[in-house]
């Protein structure tokens, strides 16, 4: 996945945790239940930069397969298209290409590539 991806999730994290003023716990929930956890267990989420960063990790690790699989998918118009080319000598493969041409686009838009 590309570093460009990566940086504009993580922005976006960054900034709706930082807008939402949400926080994490830094100790284990068993502290709850024991009555020891205090308000000073709590941090703002974007005051740590591994939170925010592992958050973006899991994000990227579902978001990694889907740009693959549309990926592949363009891939196989573009094959598509050059065989219906080379079977039927007809232009009915120019609406495949536009397919293939417009997931390109959403995968540049996406990735920055």
């Amino acid at each position: 996945m590309t570093t460009d991806l990566r940086a504009r999730i993580r922005a976006a994290l960054a900034a709706e945790l930082f807008a939402s003023e949400a926080l994490y716990c830094g100790r284990d929930w068993t502290a709850w239940a024991i009555g020891t956890m205090t308000e000073d267990d709590f941090s703002r989420f974007t005051d740590d930069d591994d939170r925010t960063d592992a958050v973006t990790d899991a994000v990227m690790a579902e978001v990694a397969p889907l740009l693959t699989a549309v990926t592949g998918l363009a891939g196989l118009l573009r094959r598509d298209a050059e065989k219906l080319r080379a079977e039927y000598e007809t232009d009915a493969a120019a609406g495949v290409d536009l397919a293939a041409s417009k997931l390109d686009d959403i995968i540049r838009q996406h990735t920055g590539e």
